[in-house]
């Protein structure tokens, strides 16, 4: 679990903001308060109703060998990317870690390498049955790692000390179990993004003229 959600994991994690460095640049996030604010509306909007429902159907897919399921929930994940950015992310970072899983001689590597859709949600719920990481486990371990990648993309492009940032980690940590165990709980139906701020800073980040990260 710990080397799945490391930074030092080959996927290119820290080449993406998902919108963010547009966000700082509006303005629309000034100061670490804004900040967690944003970050605490991503987790409850976007976060549990998206990536956390879908792991779900993901991961006992990968644990029924059910190739077909597997298949279908990375389509539905792929659909919910809604702008060219944040889907090429996803792909890009699946990719990467099809490949980091091929070295490493996981079972279904050479499955998850011929999927030229692959999302990096979908590998990684594969390697979390692989090595038999519990769900529950798994999905905090992706909403951490996933927080700490946004606040050191913040920490490159706004004013934000090492202190401050550490700071809104130690408070987004206190709600990841939440947002998983909400997340978990989503039926079908519900699954979505209630964030149109999100969807529109990831597309005006396609066209900014100044940036440092890929989406």
């Amino acid at each position: 679990m710990l080397q799945l959600t490391s930074p030092a994991l080959p996927v290119g994690s820290y080449a993406y903001s998902q919108g963010l460095e547009w966000v700082v640049d509006a303005t629309w996030i000034k100061d670490a308060d804004s900040l967690e604010e944003w970050l605490k509306g991503l987790m409850h909007g976007s976060i549990n109703s998206i990536d956390i429902p879908i792991m779900k159907h993901l991961y006992q897919a990968w644990l029924n060998n059910d190739i077909g399921m597997a298949q279908h929930w990375n389509a539905v994940l792929l659909a919910y990317r809604e702008t060219s950015e944040v889907r090429k992310e996803e792909l890009d970072r699946g990719h990467a870690l099809a490949n980091l899983l091929t070295s490493l001689n996981l079972s279904n590597a050479t499955q998850l390498s011929a999927d030229k859709e692959l999302s990096f949600v979908t590998g990684y719920c594969c390697a979390a049955v692989e090595w038999q990481i519990d769900l529950f486990d798994a999905a905090m371990a992706y909403v951490w790692g996933w927080s700490e990648n946004q606040v050191v993309s913040a920490m490159k492009i706004m004013p934000l000390g090492q202190s401050a940032g550490q700071t809104i980690l130690n408070n987004l940590i206190e709600i990841i179990p939440v947002v998983v165990e909400n997340g978990l709980q989503v039926s079908d139906e519900d699954i979505g993004s209630i964030l149109p701020a999100q969807a529109i800073a990831c597309a005006q980040h396609e066209t900014q003229y100044a940036r440092l990260f890929r989406s």
